[in-house]
């Protein structure tokens, strides 16, 4: 199974609840949601794509991987069923 890693930066909080509402319409991925501040950048390891909230990170995670940078908004799910 594909692993998609959340950094996020605060639990509960904006990042955190995106990284949740999107995963539940990625049922087919592994999900890891990282607080950064909390625990570092360790669980990162062998994610195939990291969504990242700040490109002011990169030094921390690297740039040699997948990354998605800054997604803003579950906006585009709206209205689109699972699985379709």
């Amino acid at each position: 199974m594909k692993v998609i890693a959340w950094i996020i930066d605060q639990p509960d909080w904006a990042y955190a609840n995106r990284a949740r509402a999107v995963a539940a319409c990625l049922p087919q991925y592994e999900h890891r949601v990282i607080c950064y501040a909390m625990e570092g950048f360790d669980r990162l390891r062998g994610a195939d794509v990291v969504v990242c909230p700040d490109p002011r990170l990169f030094p921390y995670i690297g740039t040699s991987r997948r990354v998605i940078v800054n997604l803003n908004a579950v906006k585009i799910f709206a209205g689109v069923r699972h699985g379709v």
